[in-house]
């Protein structure tokens, strides 16, 4: 009979053991979860900062573009009008010094 309840002693001793570990296994667990949402909440803050950024400089590069395609056209016009005024002048100018 001694030996049945050491037996049993051990058993339980045993599985009190096995539920302590498991139990640090556990806890281990949920702060290990704990920190890695912690990561993923940081990483994410990041990554929706960066997406904002991202938009932001995109949004400046189109308007930069918009700018640059007004300046062309307005080069361009500048150009065809400079283009104009020398045509007029090679005509006009042999009939002005021929006046004088």
């Amino acid at each position: 009979m001694n030996d049945v309840k050491n037996r049993n002693k051990l058993q339980i001793d045993k599985l009190s053991d096995n539920v302590d570990r498991l139990n640090s296994v556990c806890n281990e667990q949920d702060q290990s979860l704990k920190n890695l949402e912690f990561e993923r909440n940081k990483l994410q803050k990041r990554y929706d900062d960066l997406s904002f950024e991202q938009n932001n400089t995109l949004g400046k590069l189109k308007t930069s573009q918009d700018n640059l395609n007004y300046t062309k056209g307005v080069l361009d016009e500048a150009n065809k009008k400079i283009n104009h005024l020398q045509v007029n002048l090679l005509y006009y100018l042999p009939i002005i010094f021929y006046n004088y």
